[in-house]
Order: structure tokens, then C-alpha cells, then sequence
């Protein structure tokens, strides 16, 4: 083997290596934004321990309230709505660093989701026309594709926005008081109908566990006061909003965005993230135990593509010279 050839061959080691560190902190990342007057801000935590690594997040322009939030499978960068509601910039995850702006929407615009090929979903809600509670559609770039790419579900005459966002199996699932819908991916359009609650109560929080449970959060849950902020769990075909797993009283609390991640289910309030491992609820993150606001919004980090590829090209790189020195 040449100098060359194995000089190559280190380098190629070390790199993956050095991704594979950089994937494993950025798989165990959780990204808060926290609505707690008067404490706004983004901050980040390890999912496995609960452990602060960024309250907040460096940069001055995530310590705002935040409507959403997202991680770009494409580029690995954190995407936030700011406290005007329609600017959405990019953050280096691991720094806060700030990264530009991605996009301005027309208006007030609450949850955002990203696919695996980068284009962003931004669901908007600054009116009570057809048009203003619209999904748009951005390209990888920031360029908007289309205003109005998926049409928002309608009861009677009353159009509504989405609370929430979610990817999975190439649809986009939105919530709302209309319940939960999707829009296919590869078309938008009109919405599917998935659960129909008729704002009874409203849908604020969507996520799915492996086996298409489905997991919502409730603002308000049209009961008495000891449960009127909860997570439901409905399991298919979804034809009737299932039982309560998780109940917090009327005064003082909220509950807005879910997420399933890594088999817990994780609901965020205004004062605690609340996760759920099946049996039991723990207050798994506390934001500030006297906040009057509304409720926070959640990401979670994955690995980037390009980290992926370069941790394969180590690996392929540490088999190539162990099989060469055996020869």
C-alpha cells in the first residue's frame, strides 16, 4: 500500500469517526420553544438525561416567543418561526447561531413542517378567508412554490388553520378544531379527512407512534376543569377520538405541541415538558413553573444526510485499510 493510498485512508477514518460523534449529540438534541411570558425563549436539552445544553440558545433573536419550530432533514438546521409570526430563519442547531432568513410569509403563520427533500410547509392562520388559513409550500431555497398548496379543512362556512404539522409516510398531517386531515405530499389540495372532532374538542398537538397511534394534545378539552388541557390516544382507523392519557387542570396550564420520539411520547406546556413512556408521565423538562403564556413547541435533532454519508465513508475507509493490512 502506498503513503498515499493509507494517509487517504486515515483521513477518511478520522472523519467518520468524528461524524459519528457529531450524529450521536445531534440524535439526543431537544429543541423547546418556550411560550412563557416573561421568560420566551429557545433552549436546548439531551434527551436522554434532561440535561440543559442551551438556555437559551445563543443567539438574541431566539430568546422570543416562537410560534414552531423544525429540523431540516436536508440541511440539519433549526428553523423558527419569530415573535413577528411570519419570519422563518435558520439556526445552527449546536451554536444558536444565526443562519439568515429562510422566508417571509404572507402573514401570521403557526406550525411549520420539512420533508426529507427540504421543502418547507407553513401553516397559516392570519385571517378568516380560504387563502389565510392555507398549508404554503417553500423550496429548499426559501422561494415560495405555492401560497396556497394545501387547502384548509372547512365546517359550514368557517375555514381552519392548522395547529400543527407532521410528516409521515408522504403525507402531511395537520391539526385543528376540525380535528386531524391530510394533505398527500406529492399533490397537496384538498384535505383527506382523518378524525373528526367538530371542536369537540379541538386538535392542537399531532404525533404517531411506529404502530399509527395517534397521540393529540388538547388546549381545551370541552370538560370539566381537571381535564380540560390532555393528550388523547386513539389508536386506527381513528373513527373516534380515544381516551385520555394524560389530564392537567383548566388554571394556569396548557398543552399545545406533541411528539413521539424514540418510544416516548412528549407533550409540551407553557411550564413543563411532560413525556410518557406507556405507563407513566414525568415532568421531563421545566421551562418556568410560574408562567401565565401559552404553551411551547417542540423539535427534535437528527442526524444530517451529509454526516450520514460522511460517517459511511469513514467506516468504508477503516475496513479498506484493515483488509489491506492483512494482506
Amino acid at each position: 500500500m502506498s503513503s498515499l493510498a493509507r494517509t487517504v485512508l486515515v483521513v477518511l477514518a478520522v472523519l467518520g469517526l468524528t461524524a459519528s460523534l457529531a450524529a450521536v449529540a445531534q440524535a439526543d438534541t431537544i429543541y423547546v420553544g418556550w411560550r412563557s411570558s416573561p421568560t420566551n425563549r429557545v433552549a436546548s436539552y439531551d434527551v436522554g438525561t434532561g440535561a440543559t445544553l442551551l438556555d437559551p440558545l445563543n443567539d438574541p433573536l431566539l430568546k422570543v416567543q416562537t410560534q414552531g419550530l423544525a429540523i431540516s432533514p436536508l440541511d440539519g438546521l433549526l428553523y423558527a418561526i419569530l415573535s413577528d409570526n411570519k419570519t422563518i430563519r435558520k439556526f445552527d442547531p449546536l451554536t444558536g447561531q444565526d443562519k439568515g432568513v429562510f422566508a417571509t410569509t404572507a402573514g401570521t403563520t403557526r406550525p411549520i413542517a420539512i420533508d426529507s427533500n427540504g421543502y418547507l410547509y407553513a401553516g397559516l392562520g392570519y385571517s378568516t378567508s380560504k387563502e389565510a388559513r392555507s398549508i404554503a409550500k417553500y423550496a429548499p431555497d426559501g422561494t415560495l412554490v405555492n401560497a396556497t398548496w394545501g387547502s384548509p379543512p372547512i365546517i359550514g362556512s368557517t375555514y381552519y388553520f392548522a395547529n400543527d404539522l407532521e410528516i409521515r409516510d408522504g403525507k402531511l398531517y395537520g391539526s385543528s378544531g376540525y380535528g386531524v386531515v391530510y394533505w398527500d405530499l406529492s399533490t397537496g389540495g384538498d384535505p383527506t379527512s382523518v378524525l373528526f372532532t367538530n371542536n369537540s374538542p379541538g386538535v392542537d398537538g399531532i404525533a404517531f407512534g411506529p404502530d399509527g397511534t395517534l397521540y393529540t394534545g388538547h388546549c381545551d378539552d370541552k370538560a370539566e376543569s381537571p381535564n380540560a388541557r390532555s393528550v388523547r390516544m386513539t389508536a386506527p382507523p381513528y373513527t373516534t377520538l380515544g381516551p385520555r392519557i394524560l389530564s392537567l387542570d383548566y388554571t394556569g396550564n396548557y398543552i399545545n405541541d406533541v411528539d413521539y420520539w424514540a418510544g416516548k411520547v412528549y407533550a409540551a406546556g407553557n411550564k413543563y415538558v411532560y413525556r410518557y413512556d406507556g405507563q407513566n408521565w414525568d415532568q421531563f423538562l421545566t421551562g418556568s413553573p410560574t408562567a401565565t403564556g401559552t404553551s411551547g413547541h417542540m423539535a427534535f435533532m437528527i442526524p444530517e444526510p451529509s454526516t450520514l454519508a460522511l460517517l459511511a465513508g469513514g467506516l468504508l475507509g477503516l475496513l479498506c485499510y484493515a483488509w489491506r493490512k492483512r494482506r
